[in-house]
């Protein structure tokens, strides 16, 4: 078990495997929502990267940024992820979840909604 002091309090889940765009979510979720004393940490989902049960514990909120790729798109770490929402919802419910563009269409998507393109 991990000491509790130091794990993160928010969590940004990059859905993104192109270098430039990772580094650009990151930072742009990262210096937009963090505040002083808070914790964050990045897990990059393409590299299988998620929080651990551990980190459930105490996590405040998941942001899951854009990507490239949608939510619909038969990519294995795409459904992994989809699979860890429904996971994190339904395990762990006081974590609360934001979603920019793919991701809010990925949460919903977990969550049993419907994401299709107009």
């Amino acid at each position: 078990e991990q000491d509790k002091d130091k794990l993160p309090d928010y969590a940004i889940v990059i859905p993104e495997d192109d270098p430039k765009m990772v580094n650009f979510y990151e930072a742009l979720f990262y210096w937009q929502l963090a505040n002083p004393g808070e914790k964050w940490k990045a897990y990059y989902s393409h590299e299988n990267e998620f929080p651990s049960d551990d980190e459930l514990d105490v996590l405040k909120g998941i942001i899951i940024t854009g990507s490239f790729w949608g939510a619909n798109d038969d990519i294995e770490y795409i459904k992994r992820l989809c699979h860890n929402i429904e996971y994190v919802y339904e395990n762990f419910i006081h974590v609360k979840f934001y979603g920019g563009c793919f991701g809010h269409q990925i949460i919903a998507k977990a969550l049993g909604g419907k994401v299709e393109s107009l």
